[in-house]
């Protein structure tokens, strides 16, 4: 399928292009996703084709050099392994809408095979088929044909050998939902990330009327808040608003800082409040919850260990501007593996946030709590709730909130079927060991698009946690609440605001 061309060794660059294009082919059954570089973040690949070759080939390096390096998801969606004997083993990823991805020529071990989030490793570069050397064949897809020129970030791929350097990296929280305002009423926030690296945070302002109003609630360059940052929104100051809190990578290790929240709903000068050694490629995101019960917001930051358990950092929040760390939980690989999905809230009702995870297992799911202590640490694992109904390739998110209001944080949980369709769970917090799940709703997938980013929050003020999303309008960003009601199920999505910002930037 493809004939493999040698190169040379690659300039570490990112190459910006401007060519204009329609937003997706004639004949396309949906917008084009926001498609990345199928390879590693901050990783170099040289693009390159030939006369009657459909797709790209990729490199990283010469000859043997690319044998088992990862190749990764362009866009979240759902992967099948397949043999062909052009292709050899190959990946399709479906994202809906008509669009597929395929990433072909691969080894036959480690290929995925259910639902991948964008960025998450799809196989291994290897050489099987029709190949002479190992490299990755890519190709995006639309209704069925191969689409040239194919697209990374809005601009289209070049593969004349030149050098792509992967911004498809690990963004597991450019949305988020809380009271950036303090006026009670929690609000939506997402980051926009420009091509210079550079951000705007915009904020929704919650409320009870339908329709919204946005703001700018700050701009800052790459050097303040670079693209791959990971945010939380949460009161680490202890001022009543909830502040834009982000960890980052500082040269070998990670800064943690907070952009304080005003009540004007604007975000102030970024504070550094501690650095450490820990290497951020290990840093599985950052959370925020009252753990210890003194009411102001702690910082987590989950950390991979090589032995494949997790410690979870813990930074008490308080006026001070430099916070300390402490040990909040050191747990090993089968009560916590790298697979859970983790959200910070108070399921059982004690007035201390805990460490909530779902994990995929063999057959199902199992949804666990280690509960907050005054001493801001986390106790040891409780099963909450298990089902073998839904099926662990599906399980995509996990969320915090209380959707019902009865003062007991509830975790709404989102599987994504093989169409694309989203099947929307609620487990409701309690203070039994035990807890019940509701079937929140099934929304169509023009009402939850796959690659929709989502947050918990009281957005319409009414007292119960709503689900808010935000995903591609007609022409740029739509922000729709699902609202909490008190059985514990979700209502019928309702748009809040629509503007021109584009969906492919928040990131």
């Amino acid at each position: 399928m493809c004939r493999h061309r040698t190169v040379s060794a690659l300039a570490i660059a990112a190459i910006v292009l401007t060519m204009a294009a329609p937003a997706f082919p004639a004949g396309a059954a949906g917008l084009r996703p926001d498609f990345q570089v199928p390879f590693p973040c901050g990783e170099g690949w040289k693009a390159t084709t030939y006369s009657g070759h459909r797709g790209v080939d990729w490199n990283w390096g010469v000859g043997a050099d690319d044998l088992g390096k990862p190749a990764v998801a362009a866009a979240a969606g759902v992967a099948t392994p397949k043999w062909q004997s052009g292709y050899g083993y190959y990946v399709d990823v479906d994202h809906g809408g008509g669009w597929v991805t395929r990433y072909a020529h691969l080894l036959e071990d480690g290929r995925a095979n259910g639902f991948v989030g964008q960025g998450e490793p799809v196989g291994l570069v290897g050489s099987t088929g029709r190949s002479t050397s190992p490299h990755l064949h890519f190709e995006q897809r639309a209704d069925g044909q191969v689409v040239s020129p194919m697209w990374a970030e809005g601009v289209p791929i070049q593969p004349d050998g030149r050098t792509y350097v992967s911004a498809n990296c690990h963004r597991p929280n450019p949305f988020g939902s809380n009271d950036a305002h303090g006026d009670g009423i929690e609000d939506m926030v997402a980051r926009y990330s420009a091509r210079d690296g550079a951000s705007t945070v915009r904020l929704i302002q919650g409320a009870p009327r339908r329709r919204l109003q946005a703001s700018r609630a700050l701009d800052a360059d790459a050097s303040q808040l670079p693209p791959g940052s990971m945010l939380a929104l949460g009161d680490a100051n202890g001022t009543g608003p909830a502040d834009l809190n982000a960890v980052l990578p500082d040269g070998t290790g990670v800064r943690v800082v907070t952009f304080p929240a005003s009540t004007e709903g604007v975000f102030g000068t970024r504070r550094v409040r501690h650095r450490a050694t820990w290497r951020f490629d290990r840093v599985r995101g950052l959370h925020s919850g009252d753990t210890d019960g003194d009411g102001i917001d702690d910082l987590l930051l989950p950390i991979t260990r090589p032995d494949g358990g997790t410690t979870v950092r813990r930074l008490a929040g308080q006026r001070a501007r430099a916070l300390s760390p402490n040990v909040a939980l050191k747990a090993g690989p089968r009560p916590l593996p790298v697979s859970a999905l983790l959200a910070v809230g108070d399921t059982d009702g004690d007035g201390r946030a805990d460490l909530n995870a779902a994990i995929p297992t063999a057959t199902g799911v199992r949804v666990v709590t280690f509960r907050g202590r005054r001493d801001g640490t986390f106790g040891p694992r409780r099963l909450r709730y298990a089902t073998d109904a839904w099926d662990p390739r599906q399980l995509r998110e996990l969320h915090a909130g209380d959707i019902n209001g009865d003062g007991v944080t509830d975790l709404v949980v989102r599987l994504v079927r093989p169409t694309g369709r989203s099947q929307l769970w609620v487990v409701l917090g309690g203070s039994s060991q035990s807890l019940e799940a509701v079937a929140a709703r099934t929304p169509k997938k023009s009402a939850l698009p796959t690659d929709a980013r989502l947050a918990v929050g009281d957005t319409d003020a009414d007292g119960r946690g709503d689900l808010n999303a935000t995903y591609a309008g007609d022409s740029g960003s739509r922000f729709v609440t699902f609202p909490g009601q008190e059985s514990g199920a979700l209502g019928g999505p309702r748009t809040r605001y629509e503007d021109s910002w584009s969906f492919s930037r928040v990131r």
